[in-house]
């Protein structure tokens, strides 16, 4: 169902808050935008944390683990009514962890709902997610050109 305009707009607004707060090194802030019982399933559903502080220390603990080296997003979709909407948004980065890079793509997505006057996301998940050494596809590049010539 196509949200309302203005569940879209508050909802791209909300969700660019918290991208920004994730990409420019401080998850604390986005605080205020996240329900305090915000859930998040992990990639297939092998796992779930709850709870504010906990999605917000996962953030905290991939910035000191990796650096992300590239990072490119797709148009953000948002399906929903008035007061709940969902949020996708493809993805695309390159990250940097014990030595190695890594290129990692999926859809970021997120459940928000109306508290009051203020839109939180009270849910998270990332679905369709690849994870492969990054410099596997520069060598999938090579190969392939090497084979037309």
């Amino acid at each position: 169902m196509a949200a309302p305009p203005e569940t879209v707009r508050a909802v791209v607004e909300a969700l660019g808050r918290i991208r920004a707060a994730w990409r420019e090194g401080r998850p604390r802030d986005m605080a205020e935008l996240l329900d305090e019982d915000v859930a998040m399933a992990f990639p297939d559903f092998a796992g779930r944390l709850e709870g504010r502080d906990a999605l917000i220390a996962s953030f905290e603990d991939f910035q000191k683990a990796a650096r992300v080296v590239e990072y490119r997003e797709g148009d953000v979709q948002v399906d929903g009514a008035e007061d709940a909407a969902v949020a996708q948004v493809p993805f695309e980065m390159v990250y940097e962890r014990e030595g190695r890079r890594w290129r990692s793509t999926g859809w970021d997505v997120w459940v928000f709902a109306r508290r009051g006057n203020r839109w939180r996301a009270i849910w998270r998940t990332l679905q369709g997610l690849a994870e492969q050494p990054a410099d596997a596809r520069s060598k999938e590049k090579e190969e392939a050109t090497t084979e037309v010539r």
